[in-house]
């Protein structure tokens, strides 16, 4: 990590006062994390502290922030950083809160507003509180726009970070989540990390998923279907031994069913009553399940 002059520090000492932070576009920095450490060999103080946070594009610098209590608009600057992590030694235990800003432009003193603070408390217990990664994360597509997750939960845990695609998009209470607003036809990875009172865990094991198109998936096969788009009656021809018809809609459930005329290799179906829009039907036959996509006028 490498870190600015001071005299770069003294000159931003006063961003609470004079900077220019209302509506200049320059972005708050998000995903501020604490991590604390005792007794790290050859570190020189009792404790570590390990402030870090996701980097911003338009950074050139970034300002930190530390106090021993919460204010609302911090106005101590820890140290000025071109990274996205800061590290602060102490040998005196107590809590500390941690808070980061933007610096877009330095010699024109454009900032971004403070991020939110984030505390740890410095004691005996970042020796002995062990945070594990939360267990047997799922995703289970809900519908098609959502993916539901849960996992266990974990011990020590005061909340839970969730990760879609390696970027941080929540931090809750609770084992389950529900990501919404999904595009379809995309793949989603999740990972979930446990917090601590001080620590995050490593992540939790990656889970995928992605929501199709249609809730029922189109097969190739050997029967045809007509006309297509279709009025009032469907078609269906083939050489397998049909048991059944069901017809479905795009979100997959079960728009109507019925039996089949075993004594010929021709199925009417009746769809008029049918809503206007797209549809798959489903053959169950000795060999497979086939299914094909019409639409309703």
């Amino acid at each position: 990590m490498k870190k600015v002059l001071l005299i770069i520090a003294l000159f931003v000492s006063g961003l609470g006062l004079n900077a220019q932070n209302e509506d200049n576009g320059c972005p708050v920095p998000t995903g501020v994390k604490v991590k604390g450490e005792i007794n790290v060999p050859d570190f020189g103080k009792l404790y570590k502290v390990t402030v870090s946070w996701d980097a911003v594009p338009e950074a050139e610098l970034y300002a930190v922030y530390a106090t021993s209590q919460y204010v609302p608009e911090p106005m101590w600057v820890g140290d000025v950083y071109d990274g996205t992590e800061w590290v602060f030694g102490s040998d005196l235990g107590g809590e500390l809160y941690f808070y980061v800003r933007t610096i877009c432009d330095a010699e024109n003193m454009i900032v971004s507003e403070i991020s939110e603070g984030v505390n740890i408390i410095l004691n005996e217990d970042l020796a002995t509180t062990v945070i594990e990664a939360p267990k047997n994360l799922t995703a289970t597509v809900k519908d098609n726009s959502s993916i539901e997750l849960t996992w266990d939960a974990a011990e020590n845990a005061e909340s839970y970070f969730v990760y879609r695609n390696g970027e941080e998009i929540a931090n809750i209470k609770g084992t389950t989540y529900l990501d919404e607003n999904l595009k379809a036809d995309t793949e989603y990875c999740y990972m979930v990390t446990t917090m601590g009172v001080n620590e995050e865990s490593d992540p939790s094991e990656k889970v995928c998923e992605t929501i199709k198109t249609d809730g029922v998936e189109e097969m190739s096969s050997s029967f045809n279907i007509y006309p297509n788009p279709v009025g009032d009656e469907l078609f269906i021809t083939t050489e397998m031994n049909v048991t059944e018809v069901a017809i479905y809609d795009i979100y997959g459930r079960q728009a109507m069913s019925q039996q089949v005329n075993k004594s010929t290799s021709q199925q009417v179906v009746n769809v008029a009553d049918l809503d206007a829009g797209v549809y798959f039907v489903k053959v169950v036959t000795s060999e497979g399940d086939l299914v094909k996509r019409f639409v309703k006028e």
